[in-house]
């Protein structure tokens, strides 16, 4: 991971988000910048004035990291709407992640539309949302699994973000024709036949991924579930108590471009700890 991009909005939230860039950079030996964008409806003296003040505060950001990482860091004010600004610049940068603190939204109706929702509908880029205070490296992860390309994908850049954690990977799954089965032993039975098949699929599904990834076999544990999967990943999420939950996102052609996720999209409106989502292409 060679350049890190981290979007600053300046609340206290996005100096979390500063805390956690600056130790993946350290941890990765990546270049970090920093970006912070001016609304373009305001008119240009005030924009001006903004300017000077975001330039003091970002000045401030970067003093306070110094001596977390042995590469400087740089920042950009630019003027326009965020999201566009913060995608454009992160492709002129060749960003290998994007990182923001958590969104400012006082109801989760209104996540659609702000700025991280566009960042991740929009770009290509994997996206990290720090939820909270960074006290140390993430040690325990949470991927919600697939047999979809974007949850192959979210493993492969979760793996290179965190390489010594330990990764639960979570597939959620639904017993089949169970509401046309009578009786409660043939349910069962049927739910433990479910569960064994999704099992022997899950394991020849995850020795593809897997064996490129170079990660000790102890560093992986499988869990699968039988429920729905918002459900499923919020009781995985308290029970292992990781410090990043990964998702993958949809991609960017036809219907899908307009559309984040379901999954991923509740868990970004109510985030239960810091979430990456990936993109599979």
């Amino acid at each position: 991971m060679e350049s890190i991009l981290f979007a600053s909005d300046l609340s206290v939230q996005s100096g979390f988000a500063m805390q956690r860039a600056s130790m993946l950079a350290a941890e990765h030996g990546s270049n970090l910048s920093i970006v912070h964008v001016i609304d373009d409806a305001f008119p240009a003296s005030i924009a001006s004035s903004l300017r000077n003040d975001v330039q003091r505060h970002l000045q401030e950001q970067i003093e306070l990291q110094k001596g977390a990482g042995s590469k400087p860091v740089t920042a950009e004010i630019l003027v326009g709407k965020k999201s566009v600004k913060i995608i454009e610049h992160a492709r002129n940068l060749g960003s290998d992640l994007i990182v923001l603190g958590t969104h400012n939204v006082l109801f989760e109706d209104f996540f659609r539309g702000t700025t991280i929702e566009q960042i991740i509908r929009m770009g290509e880029f994997p996206v990290l949302m720090v939820t909270r205070e960074p006290e140390k490296v993430y040690e325990r992860v949470v991927i919600a699994v697939d047999f979809s390309s974007q949850s192959r994908k979210a493993i492969e850049q979760v793996v290179e973000l965190c390489p010594d954690a330990d990764f639960y990977l979570v597939h959620a799954y639904e017993p089949q024709f169970k509401d046309f089965i009578l009786g409660e032993e043939l349910r069962k039975k049927a739910e433990e036949n479910d569960s064994e098949r999704f099992e022997r699929l899950i394991d020849d599904e995850m020795s593809d991924t897997l064996q490129n990834l170079h990660v000790a076999e102890e560093k992986i544990h499988q869990v699968i579930r039988q429920g729905n999967v918002n459900d499923v990943l919020r009781a995985a999420i308290e029970e292992f108590n990781p410090g990043l939950l990964a998702i993958g996102t949809h991609g960017r052609s036809g219907i899908a471009n307009a559309l984040i996720g379901s999954v991923t999209e509740k868990f970004l409106k109510n985030p239960p700890c810091d979430i990456l989502t990936v993109k599979a292409w």
